[in-house]
């Protein structure tokens, strides 16, 4: 992969042909279990646009470890901030010219733009985030979306019908119904915790007056379209802006491979509106007044 080199642990950087203190900079969020060869794909956008990418590959083990400081160490976000700092990019103030986009995938993404957000709070970081895109996130992580997640992994690439397929099936719902056990008596496990985080977080100080563009599909067997468009209408009920794009028949994670240029298009007009048009980041009404909406959606995802 030209251009691309180590910077950590799961973390990868992608250069431009040149770099300066206003270059901008994009954050992949990669799904659980996600790999740099697959994330890279989705930069075209952002190379045509002169941007130093960052991609985050995350631990598929996020989604199941029970210690919440197990999952703090997977996931280490400093290396990037330190990153950008050392190439002098204007990037963390307010007036800073240069931005970034966080480009997020699935629940893993989800929970690693969260470790994000408690970075800047704790250490006091401003970062001049313009815009943030979702594919196939947030999802709200029940038990529902666990026994989805399951049998979806367990049967791939089996054959409906067939003795396969019926072998895989009755495995992944005895996997299901394990888990589901460990789900209901563990207050400490990370589905659980993902699920708070992934209806909450995304409200938080640090996001709430951003644009965001979701990317998703009817189709996705692990994320309920149904609920993310209830997380949809509950940002926009904050004043964001929103913009949507729908498939109808792509698969979890397979939007780009299912339609490339579509996927393209959508995210570079999005980047041309969050460049030509700053007042998208907005919010029209004051974010007290909107609690007791957000407290509602909260409950009607519980």
């Amino acid at each position: 992969m030209q251009n691309v080199s180590l910077v950590a642990q799961g973390i990868f950087i992608e250069y431009p042909t040149s770099v300066s203190s206003y270059t901008n900079v994009v954050i992949f969020n990669g799904w659980s279990g996600s790999r740099i060869k697959l994330l890279t794909k989705y930069a075209l956008p952002y190379r045509e646009r002169g941007c130093i990418i960052f991609y985050l590959e995350t631990p598929w083990q996020i989604s199941w470890s029970v210690d919440e400081q197990d999952r703090q160490n997977l996931l280490q976000f400093d290396p990037v901030i330190q990153k950008i700092k050392e190439l002098n990019i204007d990037i963390f103030s307010k007036s800073s010219i240069s931005h970034a986009i966080l480009h997020t995938f699935s629940d893993g993404g989800a929970y690693q733009l969260w470790r994000m957000s408690l970075l800047l709070r704790k250490k006091s970081i401003y970062l001049n985030i313009r815009g943030l895109i979702f594919d196939c996130s947030p999802g709200n992580y029940d038990l529902d979306c666990l026994n989805s997640y399951v049998q979806g992994m367990v049967v791939d690439g089996a054959k409906p019908g067939s003795l396969q397929y019926a072998v895989k099936k009755s495995l992944a719902i005895v996997i299901a119904s394990l888990m589901t056990s460990v789900y209901s008596l563990s207050r400490t496990v990370g589905l659980r915790d993902m699920y708070h985080v992934n209806n909450g977080v995304l409200f938080t100080e640090e996001f709430r007056r951003l644009p965001r563009l979701f990317l998703y599909s009817r189709n996705d067997k692990l994320i309920n379209y149904k609920q993310l468009e209830n997380h949809i209408n509950a940002i926009k009920s904050i004043g964001a802006h929103v913009e949507t794009e729908i498939w109808e028949s792509a698969e979890h994670v397979k939007l780009l491979p299912t339609d490339p240029n579509r996927y393209y298009s959508k995210v570079s007009q999005f980047l041309d509106r969050l460049t030509s048009d700053k007042s998208l980041i907005r919010i029209k009404s004051n974010f007290e007044t909107n609690k007791s909406l957000l407290m509602l959606y909260h409950v009607s995802c519980a």
